[in-house]
């Protein structure tokens, strides 16, 4: 069972908390630990989270075993698609995993729904909410179908080392998990780079050598 805590000032993060219902009626915020699928794809929602702190990974994974990232809950934030989904009583189309430990603050669908309803704050936050997924759905379905996955593991590569840290620590599974692409095909990737002497690969960890390089090849034809 998570353990509750009484949340003090949630209105910094989410403001329509301010409404009076909230303030007659302060919610609790939950302990959801690493690791923990609150979640999965087929399930009916029955809470709408609100994160206070750490991160929700929401994750497609196909009948084969294959997955992608979709997107990340982070701190300020609630997972569109359980609203959408639970709000118009359909299964939850993805998988939704506690990626760091998370204090949340839970909504019953219900109440969410005549919360929708009587306030602007509510369906202003959760129109802000569609608007920003639906544009980085956009920008992660243009990237699978218009971009070869060499340069999208170059740019991967790229935006999460820099000149000061020209190293990063994950392993294949992850990078393709993030990419959306089998294991296989990253070990052969960054095997290729390698070659290339653009990049280090170590156990657990990539090291960028030739940072220039890995940025030309991610735009060439």
């Amino acid at each position: 069972m998570s353990k509750l805590y009484q949340l003090e000032n949630p209105e910094c993060l989410f403001p329509f908390l301010k409404e009076a219902e909230f303030i007659q009626n302060p919610l609790s915020l939950v302990h959801l630990p690493l690791g923990t699928c609150i979640l999965r794809e087929g399930e009916y929602g029955t809470h709408i989270p609100l994160v206070i702190q750490g991160m929700i990974r929401v994750v497609k994974i196909s009948e084969s075993g294959r997955a992608i990232n979709l997107y990340r809950v982070n701190r300020g934030e609630s997972c569109i698609l359980l609203m959408s989904s639970a709000l118009a009583g359909i299964p939850y189309p993805a998988t939704a995993i506690i990626e760091e430990d998370t204090h949340a603050l839970l909504i019953p669908v219900k109440q969410f729904n005549n919360l929708m309803n009587r306030y602007e704050s509510v369906r202003a936050f959760v129109c802000s909410h569609l608007t920003h997924r639906l544009i980085s759905m956009i920008t992660l379905i243009d990237e699978i179908v218009f971009k070869r996955m060499d340069q999208r593991l170059a740019e991967f590569i790229l935006d999460n080392t820099s000149p000061e840290q020209d190293f990063l620590t994950t392993t294949h599974e992850e990078i393709s998990l993030e990419l959306g692409t089998a294991r296989e095909v990253v070990s052969r990737l960054l095997k290729d780079l390698e070659k290339n002497n653009w990049i280090s690969v170590r156990r657990g960890k990539i090291t960028v050598i030739e940072r220039s390089a890995l940025k030309k090849s991610i735009h060439r034809d």
